[in-house]
């Protein structure tokens, strides 16, 4: 029988996720508390609900070009406190840190860099995040050269 909470859990859950597996408090065993980090607890009044996420979050559109747009608004003073590059490099920079943390890469994911990366480096990074990350597929070619522009 589940309980109240657990269909509020797993109401949440579907909203934002999808194959979302669930077991419990009374299943949980050492094994595992191993991967506790890819599990989300809920609790409600006297117990636990689990959840394990086994989908990759995705990104639209629409939540795309709100990320890029907050980058924009904000282009001045992005540049002004991160200095590590030209002005393209930068903002590039920051759309892909963006994206890393809203769909929540592991390091594994997230794309690394060998020499010094300059502003098509970023690029071709975003375009693999969302070459694996998007749904459904969208091209980010005018945004990415919007945040190009000197």
């Amino acid at each position: 029988m589940q309980r109240p909470c657990q269909n509020r859990f797993r109401e949440t859950l579907a909203k934002n996720r999808k194959n979302t597996s669930f077991l419990s408090a009374n299943d949980t065993n050492p094994a595992q508390a191993i991967v506790a980090h890819d599990w989300i607890r809920y609790s409600g009044n006297s117990h636990a609900v689990y959840g394990l996420i086994d989908a990759m979050a995705t990104i639209n559109e629409t939540e795309f070009g709100r990320i890029v747009e907050g980058i924009e608004e904000d282009r001045d003073l992005i540049v002004r406190h991160n200095p590590i590059g030209t002005p393209a490099e930068t903002l590039l920079w920051m759309l892909m840190s963006c994206l890393v943390s809203f769909l929540s890469l592991s390091d594994n994911e997230t794309p690394c860099f060998t020499g010094q990366p300059d502003a098509e480096t970023y690029k071709e990074a975003i375009r693999f995040i969302l070459r694996n990350q998007a749904d459904p597929q969208f091209d980010p070619e005018p945004a990415l050269d919007r945040l190009s522009q000197v």
